[in-house]
């Protein structure tokens, strides 16, 4: 069954999930484009000028969710 949750964001919050959403594209992309099996945590994105992997984008999302459950 589906459900249809609503979640009202901040429009600075949204800004920031837009940003992470790329972030995250761009990561899983590289992964599912690469030769080798890729580990997910390790692969790089850019976003606020600077390089960052899957580990720091995780933590960024989860400071989001955080921000969010107010």
């Amino acid at each position: 069954r589906n459900h249809l949750i609503l979640i009202t964001m901040t429009k600075q919050q949204e800004e920031r999930a837009k940003i992470l959403l790329k972030a995250t594209h761009d990561i899983l992309k590289k992964c599912d484009e690469a030769i080798f099996v890729q580990d997910v945590m390790s692969v790089t994105a850019i976003w606020d000028e600077a390089e960052c992997d899957g580990n720091c984008l995780m933590e960024e999302i989860g400071e989001l969710i955080k921000e969010m459950e107010v």
